[in-house]
């Protein structure tokens, strides 16, 4: 029985040992292979930038005076000379989403590669207007009732450029 006991516990030991051995190796050589991580690739590089204060009112977002939201896209893709898009726009906060409506079909923005494109209040109009928006977390009625102001708080704008022939689909560009 003795006997036995030690055969056992020399077998757990060289298995430990060699389990031991083939983790070191495993480590050594993952550590000689090169890793390299890529970002997603999108045919548009997109870039906003807002100067606050920001009135409350969505109207007034899209004629303020002077220009608060700026909005730059740029289409990389050298295969296509020109490509057309539409936005995507979320204003989100204090549980409240208001997201540009799928059937809203706005007037087609026309990129040229390699020439940056660059938006401001008044080209985003049609976007802040609350018929052209999904809301969530507030109804209509009451965002209409406060003269259109959303309630206080922190919002995030986040705007994403689309292929104009395929909204449903994918982005084309990073959330901006």
């Amino acid at each position: 029985v003795i006997l036995l006991i030690l055969t056992i516990n020399n077998l757990i030991q060289i298995n430990f040992g060699m389990v031991k051995t083939f983790a070191h190796c495993l480590f050594i050589f993952l550590g000689l292979v090169p890793f390299v991580f890529y970002g997603q690739n999108y045919p548009v590089t997109a870039n906003l930038q807002v100067i606050n204060p920001l009135s409350p009112a969505l109207e007034e977002w899209s004629n303020s005076f002077p220009n608060k939201i700026f909005y730059t896209l740029t289409l990389n893709d050298n295969d296509e000379p020109s490509y057309q898009v539409r936005l995507k726009i979320t204003i989100s906060g204090n549980g409240i989403t208001l997201k540009t409506r799928e059937d809203h079909t706005p007037v087609a923005i026309n990129l040229n590669y390699g020439q940056p494109l660059l938006l401001n209040d008044l080209d985003l109009a049609g976007y802040f207007s609350l018929n052209n928006l999904s809301i969530q977390g507030i109804s209509p009625g009451e965002l209409l009732q406060n003269g259109g102001k959303l309630p206080e708080g922190l919002y995030t704008i986040c705007i994403e450029a689309y292929d104009y022939f395929r909204f449903s689909e994918a982005p084309v560009s990073n959330q901006s």
